[in-house]
């Protein structure tokens, strides 16, 4: 087979397979103003949802000592100082939920999922993660913040799903 023929026919073939071929998950960076401790709008209006973490709701209380307190609110303040006037960078997955994508982003090169986890404002959320977090950094990171009782870990809270369900709600929420 000639040369010119095989590199036209070799041609035809990558034009043919290289719209199939998946790219690489797409960056964005830039300002990002917090909507709750796992929901971001870059300032091009493009939401991120946080990959592996799950944060309470903007409005969700939790108990301390016999007070109800805004832990929801107290988690998106987290976020909002772990962000500071910082650059974030996402990487998109591929994946919506909510109209929002999901993502994992970096503030000063850390990872905000274990930023938050770390400090005790953000659940792991198992489900997501390979073998449901068995082994992950996310599991060991919650595990000592649970230990430490730091953030919600020193309070008593409903977790963010069962509440979005309005399956339980503290006795000083309702």
């Amino acid at each position: 087979m000639r040369t010119d023929i095989w590199l036209a026919a070799f041609a035809m073939a990558f034009c043919f397979i290289w719209p199939f071929t998946p790219v690489s998950a797409e960056t964005v960076r830039g300002q990002v103003r917090v909507i709750d401790g796992d929901t971001f709008r870059f300032e091009s209006g493009l939401k991120v949802r946080i990959f592996g973490i799950d944060t309470l709701e903007k409005n969700q209380k939790c108990e301390v000592g016999g007070a109800c307190v805004p832990c929801g609110q107290q988690s998106k303040d987290a976020a909002i100082k772990i962000i500071g006037t910082s650059e974030v960078v996402c990487e998109l997955r591929g994946e919506k939920t909510y109209d929002r994508e999901v993502a994992s982003c970096t503030v000063d090169g850390k990872d905000f999922a274990a930023s938050m986890i770390a400090s005790g404002w953000a659940l792991v959320y198992r489900r997501y993660l390979p073998k449901k977090g068995e082994g992950h950094e996310y599991v060991a990171a919650e595990d000592r913040a649970k230990k430490d009782a730091v953030g919600l870990w020193s309070m008593r809270f409903v977790p963010p799903s069962e509440w979005r369900n309005r399956k339980a709600r503290l006795e000083c929420e309702r």
